[in-house]
């Protein structure tokens, strides 16, 4: 009985499996393959063919890839609506006043609104999207308020902006602190 037997394991996933940069790391992996049999191994990448390398084996081992598209136009609109659903206000976010031929319109980037304007900042990036709605919805429910709208998006989108100027600003001001400190 193999170690992932005994604890049930069901799927191993490696994301960014492009970091394993030490050819004998990634021989270790396509051990664990022939070791573990019926346990499906996912490799998340964003530059698998450095994860392959000059391997032959390997290659041949992943070769199955499934490439994740930005969440733009009408996809963006979706994964909007349904994260709506998830969303713990009275009203709804994001498309309460779009119709649907607006709401592509505005997506498109004929007109301004609230899609629009996530398309705009996170550039589809799913990472993106999800961070700037749960700042959002974090001061949302601290603030109490019925929904999220675009005024509460772009401030969350431009304090997100700003948070590494202010550490930097703070580390700065710390170091200018201490320095200060060691010279009196």
């Amino acid at each position: 009985m193999t170690c992932f037997q005994a604890c049930g394991v069901e799927v191993l996933i490696i994301d960014e499996v492009e970091h394993i940069k030490y050819h004998n790391v990634r021989r270790r992996v396509l051990e664990i393959s022939n070791l573990t049999h019926h346990v499906p191994i996912i490799c998340a990448s964003c530059e698998p063919h450095k994860w392959i390398g000059d391997d032959s084996e390997i290659a041949g081992r992943w070769n199955d890839y499934f490439r994740l598209e930005r969440y733009t136009g009408a996809r963006l609109q979706q994964l909007l609506a349904y994260i709506n659903l998830l969303l713990p206000f009275p009203q709804d976010s994001f498309v309460r006043d779009m119709s649907k031929k607006n709401a592509t319109s505005a997506v498109k980037g004929s007109g301004g609104g609230t899609v629009a304007f996530i398309q705009k900042v996170t550039k589809g990036k799913l990472g993106n999207i999800m961070l700037l709605v749960r700042e959002a919805s974090t001061t949302a429910i601290e603030d109490n308020l019925a929904c999220l709208d675009e005024a509460l998006l772009q401030q969350k989108w431009n304090n997100i902006q700003e948070k590494p100027a202010k550490k930097e600003r703070f580390n700065r001001e710390r170091s200018e602190h201490l320095l200060e400190k060691e010279e009196e």
